[in-house]
């Protein structure tokens, strides 16, 4: 209650001593079951400030939240993959155990660099070793950042970029942009299927959107790095060495495998 709304409603008054501010004049208010007194106005008004402020604090963690969840909305990351995590991953292997850490420093420690350089990173192994458990977990610590990240498949990519053929308003052009605009962006199953000439193509022309606004990809694929480039081809392999990339290579266990003999024993 502000000082000049008491004294309008007071019934009395009296000096008192804030052990804060000194002397102040409070007001009695009318009420017929006790003495209600006005207490030091100073006292009171910093109080409103730190309740305005601390309302301003949870207004901004609530955009913060919605914000996040929009961005987690956006990452199209599958039902099945959606609880992974960096810090879930069961490294269970010598080579998995480095590929942990390599992963925890691209998107952590060396994220300012990667960001600069748009350095990519390709995941290759057997299927199970953890490769997409990895790449879904960096896309969670980069929404973590409040950056927009976004997992998709090659034959998403593909059938992106072909639906702009028959979508009015929406060119060629502009579906592979927006391939571009996210901070990370995973290329799952690359290679999973022999594919078209055309369909081979996509991932290129996705990879050297990114490549020039500096926007670093990762690549998972079940190939070997050799295979992978021949599935590629020279030119999109050498983009993908570009700003110093690399590849992680997953020779472990079938992790799904594990997991099921875990559980059924």
């Amino acid at each position: 209650m502000t000082d000049n709304f008491a004294k309008m409603r007071a019934i009395d008054q009296r000096e008192d001593v804030c052990q804060k501010h000194g002397r102040y004049t409070a007001y009695r208010l009318p009420n017929y079951q006790r003495e209600i007194w006005t207490l030091c106005p100073l006292c009171e008004a910093e109080k409103r400030e730190a309740s305005l402020r601390l309302d301003a604090v949870r207004a901004r963690a609530e955009i913060v939240r919605y914000q996040m969840e929009q961005l987690a909305g956006q990452a199209a990351i599958p039902k099945r993959f959606a609880d992974r995590t960096l810090d879930s991953f069961r490294a269970l292997s010598p080579d998995q155990r480095e590929a942990l850490s390599i992963c925890r420093a691209y998107v952590g420690s060396e994220w300012e660099k990667v960001a600069a350089s748009g350095r990519c990173m390709c995941i290759v192994g057997r299927p199970g070793t953890g490769k997409t458990h990895l790449a879904v977990g960096m896309i969670r610590e980069i929404l973590n950042r409040g950056l927009p990240a976004v997992y998709t498949t090659v034959s998403d990519v593909f059938h992106r970029i072909k639906e702009s053929y028959t979508t009015a308003g929406l060119t060629e052009r502009e579906a592979i942009l927006a391939f571009a605009k996210p901070a990370l962006l995973v290329i799952d199953e690359v290679g999973r299927q022999y594919g078209t000439q055309a369909e081979r193509a996509m991932p290129f022309e996705v990879i050297n959107a990114r490549s020039v606004d500096t926007k670093p990809p990762v690549i998972v694929s079940n190939l070997d790095g050799p295979h992978l480039t021949d599935y590629l081809g020279d030119r999109i392999f050498s983009r993908l060495a570009e700003g110093g990339g690399g590849c992680l290579s997953l020779t472990g266990k079938d992790m799904r495998k594990e997991v099921a003999r875990h559980v059924n024993v």
